[in-house]
């Protein structure tokens, strides 16, 4: 897993203090860094959180080729999974994506009120290569999410955020709250754009600053809390 190496190596941490640290062999290690184990335990999971303090772990949910029996299978797992993480304060951040269960507004809905603890990535651009709405899937989820991609598409293609249909203007309208909006890092190549936003994207990072801004000053002022520290940085550490 990249993010894993990635945590490691930002904290200058051998592989061998990391395996150390989770109870496992480097060997083991090793190999879940480059994906070669794809199941990993939930202590695993809780270990790495606490050891690089993330309280946030983004997940997806599990492929659909059981379709008749996908929710009866899918929940316990779940249930399971999320169980373990509330109990040690770790969000499970559930993201929609195509091919899998939650891929459309319907089964997210229905995973997000199976599970009351467990937080939404809003992911504009998967919902439209899975056949959704913008318009639909914004006025069932965009109130519900947690932290968003700026991530667009068209048809099945991704494409740089402004020149798709997942409604990127309208959902930064519809953002009025303290909260996280990211571009992956893999969206900054584009052919023609590479090296730069497109200028929808730049506006809506300025829109969203400043959304934050106002929104977070509000909120000191009630509570009467006036630490220094900027909007969203309560949300940035992520697994």
């Amino acid at each position: 897993n990249n993010r894993i190496r990635e945590l490691r190596e930002r904290d200058k941490m051998t592989q061998a203090e990391l395996a150390a640290k989770l109870g496992i062999s480097p060997s083991t290690l090793g190999r879940i860094e480059k994906g070669e184990i794809e199941k990993v335990s939930s202590d695993i999971l809780v270990k790495l959180a606490r050891i690089f303090e993330c309280g946030n772990i983004r997940a997806f949910s599990f492929f659909t080729g059981f379709r008749k029996q996908r929710g009866e299978i899918i929940r316990p797992k779940l249930r399971e999974l999320v169980g373990v993480l509330s109990e040690h304060h770790i969000n499970y951040c559930l993201e929609n994506d195509t091919g899998l269960y939650a891929d459309v507004p319907e089964r997210v809905e229905e995973l997000l009120d199976c599970f009351p603890e467990m937080k939404f990535v809003y992911d504009p651009a998967n919902f439209i290569v899975s056949g959704c709405r913008a318009e639909d899937t914004l006025k069932r989820l965009c109130g519900r999410a947690y932290y968003f991609h700026i991530k667009d598409a068209r048809g099945k293609r991704v494409v740089p955020s402004g020149f798709g249909n997942a409604g990127i203007d309208e959902l930064v309208k519809r953002i009025d709250r303290d909260c996280v909006c990211t571009v992956e890092p893999h969206l900054f190549a584009f052919r023609g754009v590479k090296g730069t936003f497109t200028d929808q994207t730049r506006n809506a990072t300025a829109v969203l600053k400043k959304r934050q801004g106002e929104a977070y000053e509000k909120k000191q002022a009630q509570s009467g809390d006036h630490r220094s520290g900027e909007p969203g940085q309560h949300l940035r550490r992520f697994l």
